[in-house]
């Protein structure tokens, strides 16, 4: 057999290494997929029916009649790796009235994977701006911090060692905290607890045993919550002073700096994310914003919920576009 040509064997050579370097680097991928730095091109959002716009009636709200039931919890949940802080994906648009956003920002969710409940409630008026699945009960991961700060400063519990960790388990989003101080404050029975004593409806309790991040919440008994609390003098000093002063990342180093906190940089804000906290389907990403806007005068939740895949770096950012959507400018009007 004759031998190549120097040149021919460099020349196949470097053919060859490219082939392996696309391999490793992944260049075979489709032309369509999303860039590393998350950006995209601008989305149009049409608005849609989903949304309501109610009056609510202080402890008038229903528990909705698919609330989940439980099941053998699953026993572990994926490693987190520590990235950048979310930042929205791209310069989503939303448009019209605060009740159409919230059916965009639903559509929007629905469209990338995600199923999703959006309330708004103005603390001043009591009106209530809805979309999506906001009666539906979502696993509250660290949303729940909120009720355990509640209670403890409705008990007059909230000084020393006590302080100190609560403050983490706000800011921080610490979950160390948040095990340490569950105990005293009812573990499981926190949630039936707040409902009495502010006459109101949130969710329901733990579906997983002691497991306060399975706690169920809906968007709109999150917002009644927030804003029974808005004028409890015992609990909102503290409590807005922890959630206005979120850290960017938690106490672990996860990013903390999604949902309303980004186009409502002044908001107070208290997300969420996990896994395994929905006993129907254990592989699921929840990912969950809640806060305050607009000078604290709007309660806003957007609570979501997707495969296992979107955990939880690519929940954030779609969670981030529905509040671009529904807050433009950091604002509900």
């Amino acid at each position: 057999m004759r031998a190549l040509p120097s040149g021919l064997i460099a020349l196949s050579g470097l053919i060859a290494a490219g082939l392996l370097a696309g391999c490793a680097t992944g260049a075979a991928q489709s032309p369509t997929a999303p860039s590393a730095s998350g950006v995209s091109s601008a989305v149009a959002v049409s608005s849609g029916p989903s949304a309501s716009m109610t009056a609510p009636v202080p402890g008038s709200a229903t528990h909705p009649a698919s609330a989940r039931t439980p099941t053998t919890p699953a026993s572990s949940r994926p490693a987190r790796t520590t990235r950048p802080p979310v930042r929205t994906s791209g310069p989503v648009v939303g448009s019209g009235s605060i009740t159409s956003r919230a059916a965009q920002a639903v559509r929007y969710a629905n469209d990338r994977g995600m199923t999703s409940g959006v309330a708004v409630l103005d603390t001043s008026t009591n009106r209530l701006y809805a979309g999506g699945n906001s009666t539906g009960y979502y696993a509250s991961a660290s949303v729940v911090k909120t009720l355990i700060a509640a209670r403890l400063l409705i008990e007059k519990k909230m000084h020393g060692v006590v302080a100190t960790k609560a403050r983490a388990m706000i800011t921080q989003s610490d979950n160390d905290a948040a095990w340490a101080l569950y105990p005293s404050v009812g573990k499981d029975a926190l949630l039936p607890w707040m409902e009495r004593h502010y006459g109101i409806e949130i969710g329901a309790p733990p579906t997983m045993p002691g497991i306060w991040g399975s706690t169920q919440i809906s968007a709109r008994g999150i917002v009644t919550f927030y804003a029974a609390v808005r004028h409890d003098k015992a609990v909102w000093p503290w409590l807005s002073s922890a959630m206005h002063d979120y850290a960017p990342r938690s106490s672990s180093g996860e990013p903390n700096l999604f949902g309303i906190a980004v186009p409502a940089p002044g908001a107070a804000v208290k997300n969420g994310w996990d896994t395994n906290r929905d006993v129907k389907a254990p592989s699921n990403a929840i990912v969950n914003s809640t806060g305050f806007v607009q000078g604290d005068r709007y309660a806003v939740a957007i609570l979501s919920e997707g495969a296992g895949s979107l955990y939880y770096s690519g929940g954030e950012r779609i969670v981030t576009d529905e509040a671009t959507i529904l807050l433009p400018h950091g604002r509900v009007v």
